[in-house]
Order: structure tokens, then C-alpha cells, then sequence
């Protein structure tokens, strides 16, 4: 039997397992297929689509270049995305002096956000895709050197533009007249 002061073998596996695991580091990208949906089939032919997602890339700070190629490509760039559209994890940093041995995690600083957009005819519809980079910038405190890290899409980005590719135009949206309100049963309409 074991004195109070010592560990059996058993619980000593247990404690080393446990130590182990605590100080292994989480891994932080999602399984395949579980982010949000990149693309979409849409009812607006390709250059109507196209020229919906131009105006909400703008309108989000994007600027914006059209690539001369046959799927329709726009590339856009915003150096100060919006904090919803991505999920940026503390990054870590360290010194690199070796006589300090200085580590810590930073919080990002900005996000910079890229988007390429492909519009392409398929049987009657317009198949709207995307691809995205979101990256948090940071800054390591001990070098005061800054870098960026990838940060986990929110998918409202993603929302945000390919419910622009499948809406109605928006001049049609902007002036469609309200339906009048029905009649109230049981009454009369007064001239």
C-alpha cells in the first residue's frame, strides 16, 4: 500500500496524460465542409448578378476591380473589414531575443478582408461563387513588427453578397409601389 506522501504508477499515467493533453494546443480549423456556403445558384443572369455584387462590395468599403475573363470575375479588397464578418483567435508572440524568453498572445489590432467573385451561366441560372480571405492584423509588443493571421469566416460576408447576386435588381426594389392594404371586411369603401 502506497503512503500518503507517495503516487501509485497508475494515477502517475493519468497525471502525465492529463498534462499532456491540457498543454496541447486546440485545433482551431474547422473540420471540411462546415464553414459557410461559398456559392449559389441564382435566378439573375451573370452580369446582373455581377454588377449586384460589385454595388454591395462597395458599399461595404470594398474596392473593387472587374477582371476581363469569361466567368465574370471581380476581385475586391477592404484593409479595414468589418469585425463581424470574421472570428480572429488571440495569435501568439514571442520575443526573439533568447536571453528573455518573452511569449504572450495578441489581440488583433484590424482585419483586412479579400474576395474573389465568379458569376457563370449554368442551364438558365447563374452559378455565384466565392472565395474569401479574412485575416486578422496583429502586433508582436516585443519587435514591434506586425503580421497577419487567417481568422475564421462568420459567414455573414458570405450572406451579405450572395443574397446581393439572387435579389431583384435595385432599381426594381427601390421603386416597386406597397400593395394597398385589403379592405376591411364588413365595410363599405367611402368615396
Amino acid at each position: 500500500m502506497a503512503s500518503f506522501g507517495s503516487v501509485p504508477p497508475s494515477w502517475a499515467l493519468v497525471l502525465a496524460v492529463g498534462v499532456v493533453c491540457a498543454c496541447t494546443p486546440m485545433n482551431r480549423t474547422p473540420p471540411v465542409g462546415t464553414g459557410p456556403p461559398t456559392a449559389r445558384g441564382v435566378s439573375a443572369d451573370a452580369p446582373t448578378a455581377r454588377a449586384q455584387v460589385e454595388r454591395a462590395l462597395r458599399q461595404a468599403g470594398f474596392t473593387v476591380r472587374r477582371d476581363a475573363d469569361g466567368a465574370l470575375t471581380l476581385t475586391g479588397e477592404n484593409p479595414a473589414a468589418d469585425v463581424a464578418w470574421a472570428d480572429c483567435p488571440l495569435a501568439p508572440v514571442h520575443d526573439p531575443d533568447p536571453d528573455r524568453n518573452r511569449r504572450g498572445f495578441a489581440r488583433p489590432i484590424g482585419r483586412r478582408a479579400v474576395v474573389v467573385a465568379r458569376f457563370l451561366p449554368l442551364g438558365g441560372r447563374t452559378t455565384a461563387s466565392l472565395d474569401l480571405l479574412q485575416a486578422g492584423v496583429y502586433q508582436n509588443p516585443y519587435v514591434g513588427v506586425s503580421f497577419e493571421a487567417r481568422c475564421r469566416s462568420t459567414g455573414a460576408l458570405e450572406a451579405l453578397l450572395l443574397d446581393a447576386a439572387d435579389s431583384p435588381p435595385a432599381a426594381v426594389r427601390e421603386h416597386a409601389p406597397d400593395p394597398p392594404p385589403p379592405p376591411r371586411p364588413g365595410r363599405e369603401a367611402i368615396d
